[in-house]
């Protein structure tokens, strides 16, 4: 039997895109990825997981990976009418889904009701497909095929921030928490220029903007 999983990475950063990974294996090879080490990306080191992805790669029967770029994001974020990230992720996977011809398909859930974002995404596959749809709570660390397809997801905006940092410069993770990333995006307000690669919808930005114009403001006082 097949057996798919998917899994995102990126989804909380307030620089660059969201990957969403999906991956298929025979279920036989299970426990080759158990052997392997394979677990919840955000567990392992940059370093042992991108050796891991040419093994589980090579074990792989199909692998979509999709970019979801920051102004897809933040059209969703602030457009309440599409229905928030949570939204933008159920369309993104379902396509995914319609591309894996697993019979089984294991989906890591954001939403804090996962019956509900497994019933949206049913509203959004082919009618005529037969696929068993699970959904849970930290499925990347439950199922082992859930984490290979968090590695993908996980190693492929490595890359992509990897790339970025070789224009933009050593902005860090790209999550609010990184002190480098927040650097990043002060420099960018004061010089009036905000670039795609920033999610313009997150609160960081808000905070470092309110900062700003506060600073800006005092300026004159």
């Amino acid at each position: 039997m097949l057996v798919g999983g998917i899994d995102e990475a990126g989804r909380g950063p307030v620089v660059g895109p969201m990957v969403v990974a999906g991956i298929v294996i025979s279920d036989s090879d299970i426990d080759y990825l158990v052997k392997l080490g394979v677990k919840d990306s955000k567990k392992l080191s940059q370093k042992t997981r991108s050796k891991l992805l040419p093994e589980i790669l090579s074990r792989a029967q199909e692998v979509v990976v999709e970019y979801v770029p920051p102004s897809l994001i933040d059209r969703y974020v602030l457009n309440k009418l599409h229905g928030g990230l949570n939204q933008l992720e159920v369309e993104v996977i379902a396509s995914i889904i319609m591309r894996l011809s697993a019979s089984k398909i294991i989906v890591d859930v954001p939403d804090v009701k996962p019956e509900r974002f497994r019933r949206r995404l049913l509203e959004r596959i082919d009618k005529g497909s037969k696929v068993r749809l699970v959904v849970a709570h930290h499925a990347d660390e439950k199922f082992p095929v859930v984490s290979a397809a968090s590695i993908i997801a996980k190693v492929f905006r490595d890359e992509i921030i990897r790339e970025l940092h070789g224009f933009y410069g050593d902005f860090g993770s790209g999550y609010p928490s990184d002190s480098k990333t927040r650097a990043f995006i002060d420099y960018c307000i004061t010089k009036g220029h905000l670039p795609p690669v920033i999610r313009k919808s997150w609160a960081t930005l808000k905070s470092l903007r309110s900062k700003f114009l506060q600073t800006t403001l005092n300026d004159f006082l």
